[in-house]
């Protein structure tokens, strides 16, 4: 682990109030940021060796130990936030934040927790997530606490307007003013930050104290500036806790909880389809047939029929070829022609 930036002892409760109190730093100690619910003996007691190796800065077997303590009693909030200061200890940000957020969904009344998980997510550049998570719960915090978060999540001005005004109350103390300092300080202002903090800081340490503000104020890393104040050194590999561990409420943890779906699965996911409306019946021909009766078909014309159209067409020809004055005076029909038809009629019968 790389040397941290030293505080001395006040300005670590100062300057981050209780933030480094429960995050396992060098120059801090957790005692009793982790309360532990009184669970069986074997779960209690992997999570007191985990506490006892966080005091005593073995990071990888205090993260072993609350691993195991969080696998036996998964429904535990306080071994889920345990299991997140040893990864925050450890710089695994990525890690803190999954533990963090599962020990709230348990037990949403942890304002120390919701600090810490606004610090790990601005490690991780995700400074509008924690902004817009510390305004959500804003009724909880510290003012102190919730004005040094905004100004480490690049929110300096707003930082300042909060602690300025809580500064000016009466009973404010000398950790409202050093963060409203450092917030000037990260804003660029650094009159108005030596003048600040010098109300606190003895004047053989104040150039020491701006200095260190100096180096948080260019951070060559998102995870520079949270790492330098708690002691820590961010993590080169961070895969997350493992996926027997995540707490099974809701989407997020669900997909953490549950490893990728098979091939398989998908396939059949994605080959559910709504059944088809069912064909209409056919009307059967036959019914069809019986319902409406055939047409009858035409008459057949007689002989004597025809021989009438016969005759009256063939009047009709010469009278449309003579003139008017010429065409002759219709005569009643003969009777052998009469005859001849009525002959006609009686061989067609």
């Amino acid at each position: 682990m790389n040397k941290p930036l030293r505080f001395s002892s006040a300005a670590s409760l100062v300057v981050l109030g209780s933030v480094i109190a429960g995050c396992a730093a060098p120059q801090a100690r957790l005692g009793a940021a982790s309360h532990i619910g009184a669970k069986a003996d074997q779960e209690v007691g992997l999570a007191t060796r985990a506490l006892a190796a966080l005091n005593s800065n073995n990071v990888p077997a205090a993260i072993d130990f609350a691993e195991r303590a969080v696998a036996k009693t998964p429904s535990e909030s306080n071994f889920r936030a345990l299991l997140g200061n040893a990864y925050f200890a450890g710089g695994r940000f990525h890690s803190a934040e999954q533990a963090y957020r599962d020990s709230l969904t348990l037990s949403p009344n942890q304002p120390q927790l919701v600090l810490k998980l606004a610090l790990v997510q601005i490690a991780q550049g995700k400074s509008g997530e924690a902004v817009a998570m510390l305004n959500a719960t804003r009724g909880m915090l510290d003012t102190s606490d919730y004005g040094l978060a905004l100004a480490l999540a690049g929110r300096p001005g707003d930082a300042i307007a909060v602690l300025d005004y809580a500064a000016r109350q009466v009973g404010a103390d000398a950790t409202v003013r050093q963060n409203l300092a450092l917030a000037h300080a990260l804003a660029g202002d650094w009159s108005q930050a030596r003048t600040i903090a010098a109300q606190d800081v003895p004047a053989g340490q104040l150039d020491a104290r701006i200095q260190q503000w100096m180096q948080l104020a260019k951070p060559a890393h998102a995870s520079d500036q949270v790492a330098a104040l708690v002691g820590v050194s961010p993590a080169a590999v961070d895969a997350g806790q493992p996926v027997q561990l995540a707490l099974n409420k809701g989407p997020n943890q669900q997909a953490q909880a549950v490893p990728a779906a098979q091939p398989q699965a998908q396939v059949m996911v994605e080959a559910v389809v709504p059944a088809p409306a069912p064909a209409p019946v056919p009307v059967e021909p036959a019914v069809v047939a019986a319902a409406v009766p055939p047409a009858p078909p035409p008459a057949r014309p007689t002989i004597a029929t025809m021989a009438a159209n016969a005759y009256t067409g063939a009047k009709a020809a010469i009278a449309s070829v003579l003139p008017h004055s010429q065409a002759p005076a219709p005569k009643p029909a003969k009777p052998r022609f009469t005859a001849a038809v009525q002959r006609a009629t009686a061989v067609r019968r």
